[in-house]
């Protein structure tokens, strides 16, 4: 969602003393890519909010609350996700070789990326409070 256009729409919604509680991922400002993508940087949203007619009453960070679910989901994609995608692609080689190397050849890129993406090994608690940071927060509309 974009920032501006959900501000304005909440303003435009909510009373005075009206309320908006978000629940999201952000990302930090930490160089490099995370094992998740958030959309949004936490220093841009604050500074569309000092635009805005809502004051934040609470502002949580449970990042670390969140970090074993990231952590799951690397064993998931190691244990499972990976292995499962390998054998499937084996099996369809071995029934239909021709159409799997040219398979391969079109698409064989894209394969290695998607592996890269979601290597386990980068599903890690640390990776993710470094690059990303889960908040919950209460906004209020202010009379302003």
């Amino acid at each position: 969602i974009p920032l501006d256009a959900a501000l304005a729409q909440a303003e435009t919604l909510l009373a005075p003393g009206g309320y908006v509680l978000i629940a999201d991922l952000f990302r930090t400002d930490a160089p490099g890519k995370g094992p998740l993508r958030a959309r949004h940087k936490l220093s841009r949203f604050r500074q569309e909010l000092a635009g805005s007619r809502f004051r934040i009453l609470v502002d949580e960070d449970i990042t670390p609350q969140i970090a074993p679910t990231v952590v799951l989901i690397g064993q998931l994609w190691g244990r499972y996700g990976i292995p499962g995608a390998k054998a499937l692609f084996a099996y369809f080689r071995s029934r239909h070789p021709w159409q799997a190397r040219l398979l391969w050849m079109l698409l064989g890129w894209k394969a290695r990326r998607l592996q890269a993406k979601f290597d386990p090994a980068r599903y890690t608690a640390e990776a993710f409070a470094r690059h990303c940071t889960y908040r919950l927060m209460l906004l209020e509309k202010t009379a302003r």
